[in-house]
């Protein structure tokens, strides 16, 4: 089922020695049912863009995948 892209945001979490940035967002399927989920993305991200939505088994997360 394709789910779209509705709001992002950058979480910048400082662990010393290292920064690392996390990307969470809120997306809807086209039923109209919304997840939070942490969005895995390598290139630009904007509001509207199609994708998949994945539960992880270990942690429990929605994970969202551009495509």
């Amino acid at each position: 089922m394709k789910w779209r892209l509705v709001s992002y945001t950058e979480i910048e979490q400082p662990l010393a020695p290292y920064v690392s940035v996390h990307v969470v967002g809120i997306v809807e399927s086209p039923d109209g049912e919304r997840a939070i989920a942490k969005i895995s993305a390598r290139g630009s991200l904007h509001i509207g863009m199609d994708g998949e939505l994945m539960r992880t088994e270990r942690e429990g997360l929605n994970v969202f995948i551009p495509v």
